[in-house]
């Protein structure tokens, strides 16, 4: 199947520029092959490899009748964070911490850990914790800011946003020694009000979607008058690297082999490829064994193939850009969007139906009220609230993924996840009001 040429989510860059800068753009010629593609005559330069890890604080089946500020199931986050550490974060880590002492300054990634997970980690996984902290150690290695609860914040208050990015940059400076400069926002969600709080923070660099309405570029790069960096993921390219590998697991192709496939099938443009992945993907509990064999395989196979690796930020000082604004994505309780609001920008899965956008709204006014209060313990438990797990757990068929939402959900349904998550924020609120909570 031929791809589109003008895909509003190509792998881009925004490189940081001063507004009335001159926008130069290095065009690369293209010629169609056999196999349908247009691809460039020059062959693929840089490949930017971004894993993300994320563990949330899974809620407690909390009924009406619940009254304690216990909200939080300790048990279950036992047997996840083990589940983890055995098929995930111990393999993963191992293979990454091989290839790149086998293959020194020739293999290089970017990490972006949660605030959350790194608690987790270090309550029920310390060895993991210490293998994260062996790969960061690694020069090969650039650790990314992210909010600390994985939150979508900057919709809703820049005030509770920076306040979390900055709790993050702390924890990245306490656990790691490292100061991000690139920056991953939940859902990869890109917000020109998130930006210039995450200039005033030392930012230079965001991970995100493309815009919507981004133009089509050539080469696939763009230029953000706003200030930052923006760098786009392949979405196309990573859901033939997942097909590919699921369809060849078990035969007996060499892994190198199958690398070189996938880049020779990777549609345009050619000159940056960004693989983002949750460190899931890669793990043996996602149905993708392939997926492990082809990371240890891919350093000497991009060699091979004349292809570096890249951190986020060095890019910017190697493509040119094409000009764009950062979109202003715009949240309303109101779904059907009579009030004018565009949503359009907003993931719908997480504000795809009515349970996760009343939710959500009725989160974050009670922030405030909550923080004004003065207690510590019920102000963290609210920003545990603000994880974007618990939305996602609330996606239903008619709001995608739907299906993909419950297959990872701790929850028999969304209405369930609802239920809890709403039974939880009703108590914290009575609290902060001082009213008598419902089960009380």
């Amino acid at each position: 199947m031929r791809p589109e040429k003008n895909c509003h989510t190509p792998s881009c860059l925004f490189a940081l520029a001063p507004v009335d800068a001159a926008l130069p753009v290095a065009y690369l010629l293209e010629v169609e092959t056999a196999d349908g593609y247009v691809r460039s005559k020059e062959p693929m330069a840089d490949i930017c490899l971004c894993l993300h890890v994320h563990e949330p604080f899974v809620l407690r089946r909390y009924s009406v009748f619940d009254s304690e500020p216990d909200y939080f199931d300790a048990a279950f986050a036992a047997q996840r964070i083990a589940a983890m550490a055995r098929t995930c974060y111990g393999p993963v880590n191992s293979t990454l911490l091989d290839v790149i002492r086998r293959t020194p300054g020739a293999f290089r990634l970017s990490l972006s850990i949660t605030g959350l997970a790194l608690e987790l980690l270090s309550e029920f996984a310390p060895e993991i914790l210490q293998q994260f902290r062996d790969l960061v150690a690694l020069a090969e290695v650039e650790i990314l800011g992210t909010t600390y609860y994985h939150s979508f914040s900057s919709l809703f208050s820049a005030d509770e946003f920076t306040a979390q990015v900055a709790m993050h940059q702390r924890m990245m400076q306490r656990m790691f020694g490292r100061e991000p400069r690139t920056f991953r926002p939940a859902a990869l969600l890109p917000d020109a009000v998130a930006s210039d709080a995450l200039m005033r923070l030392g930012f230079t660099t965001v991970l995100g979607h493309a815009p919507v309405r981004a133009p089509a570029s050539v080469s696939g790069l763009y230029r953000a008058a706003a200030g930052l960096c923006l760098l786009a993921p392949r979405p196309d390219f990573l859901r033939d690297v997942l097909s590919f590998s699921a369809e060849t697991s078990g035969q007996s192709q060499e892994p190198r082999e199958l690398v070189r496939r996938l880049f020779a099938a990777a549609p345009p443009p050619a000159a940056v490829l960004n693989l983002f992945m949750n460190y899931e993907m890669l793990s043996d509990g996602a149905g993708d064994a392939a997926l492990l064999p082809m990371l240890e395989a891919l350093p000497q196979a991009a060699t091979e193939a004349g292809i570096g690796f890249k951190h986020p930020a060095e890019l910017t000082t190697n493509h040119d850009a094409v000009a764009v604004a950062m979109p202003r994505p715009t949240f309303s309780p109101e779904t059907d969007g009579a009030d004018g609001a565009d949503h359009s920008e907003l993931p719908p899965d997480f504000f795809g139906n009515a349970m996760q956008v009343d939710a959500a709204a009725r989160l974050y006014a009670a922030r405030d009220a909550i923080a004004k209060k003065g207690d510590g313990l019920a102000l963290e438990n609210w920003r545990r609230l603000t994880s974007a797990d618990h939305l996602f757990y609330m996606a239903t068929p008619q709001s995608p993924p739907g299906a993909a939402g419950r297959a990872v959900s701790p929850f028999d349904s969304p209405y369930d996840a609802y239920i809890y998550f709403m039974n939880i924020l009703d108590n914290l609120e009575a609290r902060a009001q001082g009213r008598r909570p419902a089960g009380g």
